[in-house]
């Protein structure tokens, strides 16, 4: 089963019963620090990431029919536990706006033409815009839309910025044709996840229609609908549809929601009670069964960097600038070794000797380690903007906190945005090639706020952010989460890549154990990009005074200059890459599509 949670709703409060841990791991970067500063090294091995996915929830709510203010006033909660859940594309029934009112032929026609909403003028589509803003999601809304004399049974696209990205209008009108218009175009919706096709009802038993809607180009297709529902009316259907077109099926209804896959089996079904509508005096007792369902749907659209097949690995080095002896050896790794790239730690003391070798090397690899962090004891630093500047950021002695607890509980996001601003330009002033931002200790990912202002400076200078589509496990906090996965889309409309895995050894066995622990991590890796993280440094008197980790460092530096690791390496057809050529097969892949 894929589907992940669900959000009931009802006569109480919600109750989230189940999300999976899947956002972003890189704040367990956090724990290793953590560990390191009070001399100790972590065991153990961070491998995450999987199949690209995008979260999609339904909104399984009964209609009051024709009472468009009590529905819309229903939805919009259950929208925003949607997206809080994490959801990227949420989708309501067929016509919750109006309650299905064409169900009733008894409401007179000129008050049922009346519930008609004008596209985009109408007062409540302009709501839903502002939801779909507010919440950063695409939104899939049915409603009876007023174009002129028509009425049409329709399903709008809003995306992300509440913009109207197009509509979809019932074709197979039955009983409905007394006073609505059918639709005559089957339109498909670019996402950053995928092409979206769109059938409402009685549409899904037309298999040229759906055809259609495949030929031109979906990857998966959405129906909402109100009409009949379970596993004898409907869900033979469905999952005919599936495996004569290739595609997944979301399937929500006022009783069920449903996904298919691609054989067209099934991958999620919930059925909720017998009743489509209730009435006012029902809402919130035992027929108002209503719940936000959620799934990870896999989109082969998606999984962009794996559609060749191919295994490409950025073997990346921190924490350069920390000391002298980290950059002689991160500087050893890249040119001696196999190291393809590495972040700088601006506010350390040793940022100008990397600064210059960096300007004089335009050809490598350089990013921004952002840091919020000055975790050792006895080797500190402060930060780049002033402590008056970011005051929030800083201890009684002035310097940068010295773990991610102390910055998540103290840290305001506006003197965040300002101090990684500055150590982006501070890098650039000193002439610094940068191709990434990346995090030190995790610490601009311990909070929702900060996550945002760390994709946003990516925006802003046009730099990708180390951040990984989907994962396995890793952070615990739901908000944090569910942030993370809506902020894909923002590095997604914006051309910035974004990575499949990470690969992290904390093990600080002997040279021979760890070189062995590398190759099978490397030997072992799926098609797609994997992030691969080390540290460098040098087991001298130096690095020794400032931390527990410098054997650790050393043995990283010793394995990946290792000539016999190197051909061992290589002899897996795994393709060493940098962020630059990772950046160019983005925009390859997005000029061909």
């Amino acid at each position: 089963m894929h589907r992940i949670g669900k959000i009931k709703f009802g006569a109480g409060r919600p109750v989230i019963r189940a999300l999976a841990a899947a956002a972003l791991l890189i704040v367990t970067v956090a724990t290793r620090a953590a560990e390191e500063s009070a001399g100790k090294a972590a065991p153990g091995r961070i491998d995450s990431g999987q199949e690209s996915r995008v979260r999609v929830a339904g909104i399984v709510l009964k209609w009051l029919r024709t009472d468009k203010e009590a529905n819309y006033a229903r939805a919009e909660k259950m929208i925003a536990a949607a997206a809080h859940g994490g959801a990227r594309l949420v989708c309501t029934t067929e016509c919750f706006l109006d309650g299905y009112a064409i169900k009733d032929k008894s409401i007179p026609l000129d008050q049922y033409r009346a519930l008609g909403e004008p596209i985009p003028a109408g007062r409540y589509f302009q709501r839903l815009s502002k939801l779909a803003d507010r919440f950063d999601i695409y939104l899939v809304a049915g409603m009876l839309e007023a174009d002129g004399e028509h009425r049409y049974n329709t399903a709008v696209v809003l995306d992300p910025d509440g913009k109207l990205l197009g509509r979809y209008r019932k074709h197979k009108l039955e009983h409905e044709l007394v006073r609505n218009t059918p639709g005559t175009e089957t339109p498909v919706f670019r996402t950053p996840f995928g092409q979206i096709g769109i059938m409402i009802c009685a549409d899904r038993r037309d298999p040229q229609l759906v055809k259609r809607l495949c030929d031109g180009g979906a990857d998966f297709l959405i129906c909402p609908s109100g009409g009949m529902f379970g596993p004898e009316k409907n869900d033979p259907i469905v999952q005919a549809r599936s495996k004569e077109n290739g595609v997944p099926i979301l399937f929500v209804h006022p009783a069920e929601f449903l996904v298919t896959d691609s054989r067209g089996e099934i991958r999620a079904r919930t059925i909720l009670g017998d009743r489509l509508e209730i009435t006012t005096s029902e809402v919130g007792g035992e027929s108002d069964k209503n719940e936000v369902f959620f799934f990870d749907l896999p989109l082969a659209a998606d999984s962009k960097f794996s559609e060749d097949g191919k295994r490409y690995v950025i073997i990346h080095a921190d924490d350069a600038d920390m000391s002298h002896s980290v950059n002689r050896a991160t500087i050893a790794a890249m040119e001696q070794g196999i190291v393809s790239s590495a972040s700088i730690m601006v506010p350390c003391p040793w940022f100008k000797e990397f600064a210059a070798y960096a300007k004089a090397h335009p050809d490598k690899d350089f990013g921004i380690h952002l840091t919020l962090n000055s975790e050792w004891d006895n080797y500190r630093w402060g930060p780049v903007a002033g402590k008056d500047k970011v005051p929030s950021l800083v201890d009684k002695e002035g310097y940068l906190w010295d773990n991610v607890a102390e910055v998540a509980a103290n840290a305001k996001s506006a003197d965040v945005e300002t101090e990684l601003r500055a150590q982006i330009r501070r890098a650039l002033d000193f002439g610094v090639p940068l191709t990434h931002l990346d995090t030190h200790m995790g610490a601009v990912v311990s909070r929702p706020d900060l996550v945002e202002v760390y994709v946003n400076l990516g925006v802003e200078f046009n730099l990708p952010v180390f951040f990984l589509r989907n994962l396995g496990g890793g952070v615990p906090d739901e908000q944090i989460r569910a942030r993370a996965l809506q902020l894909v889309d923002t590095l997604n409309r914006h051309k910035l890549p974004v990575l499949d895995y990470m690969t992290q050894l904390y093990t600080n066995g002997r040279f021979e154990d760890k070189r062995a622990q590398y190759l099978e991590a490397i030997a072992n890796s799926k098609p797609g990009v994997h992030y691969l993280i080390l540290h460098c440094g040098y087991d001298d008197e130096e690095l020794q005074a400032i931390t527990a980790s410098s054997k650790l460092r050393d043995t990283d530096r010793r394995v990946f200059t290792d000539p016999e690791f190197i051909r061992a390496v290589k002899e897996t057809g795994v393709e060493i890459v940098t962020w630059k050529q990772v950046r160019e097969m983005n925009d390859k892949r997005l000029a061909e599509k």
